[in-house]
């Protein structure tokens, strides 16, 4: 009986390497590292010997037709077949890049999406019974990142071919050379519609395949938003955490097919997201929301939507930062690594969010930033610290330094000894809140008047406080729209649940009683 076999492509660093470590570890058979680069690619190899795996290795650039059919003879000829394939190669242009975004789109896409096509149209007569194939796409590849309702609904047709597809890809390129893609409602980001592209098409693969009776199963996963070449490194998840889900599908034991798979193994429904499935809802009771996609802790997501919003809207009146996270009592992860986690999404992130998104506030915007009675300063236990948090003269980059601070003293289990408490979700929101007094006064000096102000919304029922809260959404909700809607004086203030001005700097804050 021949080996099984494992194809990564793409993987001599990143997601990829990640992913072929894992495959090293857990796959019954021979793994093939590739990379468009023989170094780099045996570089990484070595690496991997280095730690007792022994991956094979084989050049491979899927942007190169002749490059991929060698590889596919190479397949055939000395291991017969593939049980696993991952299609991991990819490119994403940086921030800084000067390419016009025609230019973008179209290089893009020729990797992201058409290339990666014609790759698989090559491997895929390889591919034996109960193979599994696992594309690699992203958050942004969600359909829920394509504005125009047309294009989603043209995008998520169960009757599209791959030759509507391409066509619909070649649209897009189209469009963005002739500065119409916002317009035309494709958004802001090359790299989503290229994700969006290959989502869609391994719907259509899984959907071809069905009718082969190799029972081979395609599904499309976003494993996360991982520190990376790709992501600058300012993703917060390791490469290990977001090979996980990947690795999840690769090595089968699930009945998953045409699925979209999100970085923590839940099945996410492609073409109604959460966010749109909430929208919905809104909708049946007679309300008229718009949705577009939003992720704080991927920077791309969030010009994204900057783009967008300033295209499409001119501006926004009211911006309410309540995207957060906290950890469960019961996570087991060491308080080092809570506290980095909690402390990039809550602070950092949404600070960047704020950098992004404040250029556009219009004269009078409200700022609403949803804190929590753990914000309050007092839950800081040192007096030092306590004074630095409160110092009227405290600037963001002051302030930024005392977050990492306590990232690393939690790291180095000293963030009870030095004063910080216990709580990494009570440091992200007193940071939050210091933050708030901080933007206010940079805004005082801005002609267009605008308000910041925080909010403790109560002990609330959600998901986040695991349904132990006392108070309804609704009653969570009274204060912060009390912020958003106006008709007060209120600037840097922080607003009790029940709309009353509570001092941050007291030494302690009021009864948590309805």
């Amino acid at each position: 009986m021949p080996s099984k076999i494992a194809v990564v492509t793409g993987s001599n660093k990143g997601i990829g390497f990640g992913i072929v470590k894992g495959l090293c570890e857990k796959f019954d058979g021979r793994v093939y590292l590739t990379s468009r680069h023989e170094g780099r690619g045996q570089t990484a190899v070595n690496e991997l010997k280095s730690l007792d795996l022994n991956p094979s290795f084989h050049q491979l650039d899927i942007d190169n037709e002749e490059s991929v059919k060698t590889f596919r003879n190479h397949i055939k000829a000395h291991e017969g077949g593939i049980d696993v394939l991952v299609n991991n190669a990819a490119i994403a242009f940086q921030d800084d890049t000067t390419d016009s975004f025609g230019i973008r789109a179209e290089v893009t896409l020729a990797t992201n999406y058409f290339n990666t096509l014609r790759a698989c149209e090559i491997l895929f007569p390889l591919l034996r019974p109960n193979a599994q194939v696992v594309n690699l796409t992203s958050a942004l590849g969600h359909l829920s990142q394509i504005p125009s309702a047309e294009l989603r609904g043209k995008l998520s047709d169960p009757s599209l071919t791959i030759g509507q597809l391409n066509e619909l890809m070649n649209q897009f390129i189209r469009d963005a050379k002739n500065n119409k893609h916002i317009e035309n409602g494709w958004g802001a980001s090359s790299y989503a519609v290229s994700k969006a592209g290959v989502s869609a098409l391994s719907i259509i693969q899984q959907s071809i395949l069905q009718r082969d009776n190799r029972n081979i199963s395609v599904n499309h996963v976003h494993p996360g938003y991982v520190d990376t070449d790709m992501t600058s490194h300012k993703g917060f998840l390791t490469v290990e955490q977001g090979a996980s889900a990947p690795l999840l599908l690769a090595l089968g034991g699930h009945h998953l097919k045409g699925q979209c798979v999100w970085f923590d193994s839940s099945v996410v429904n492609w073409d109604v997201g959460r966010g749109q499935a909430a929208v919905n809802e809104l909708k049946s009771l007679g309300f008229n929301p718009y949705f577009h996609q939003l992720d704080i802790d991927n920077e791309e997501s969030v010009t994204s939507f900057r783009d967008y919003v300033k295209t499409k809207e001119g501006g926004i009146d009211i911006l309410i930062n309540n995207a957060g996270i906290a950890f469960k009592n019961n996570a087991t992860d060491p308080f080092g690594i809570q506290a980095e986690v909690t402390l990039k999404t809550n602070y950092f992130n949404t600070l960047r969010a704020c950098e992004i998104l404040f250029s556009i506030l219009r004269p009078h915007a409200q700022v609403v930033n949803v804190s929590s009675s753990l914000g309050h300063l007092s839950k800081i236990s040192s007096v030092e610290l306590r004074s630095k948090l409160s110092d009227p003269n405290l600037t963001i980059d002051q302030l930024n330094e005392l977050m990492n601070q306590f990232i690393r003293d939690a790291k180095n289990d000293k963030h009870v000894e030095i004063g910080w408490g216990s709580s990494t979700y009570a440091v992200s929101k007193v940071g939050f809140s210091a933050l708030t007094i901080i933007q206010q006064r940079l805004l005082d000096k801005d002609n267009r008047n605008i308000s910041v102000n925080h909010v403790h919304p109560g002990y609330v029922d959600t998901d986040m406080s695991s349904h132990k809260g006392i108070l309804t959404v609704e009653q969570g909700a009274s204060a912060p729209l009390f912020l958003a809607l106006g008709g007060h004086n209120l600037k840097g203030q922080y607003v009790w649940f029940d709309s009353s001005v509570v001092d941050w700097y007291a030494p302690d804050t009021p009864k948590e009683t309805l």
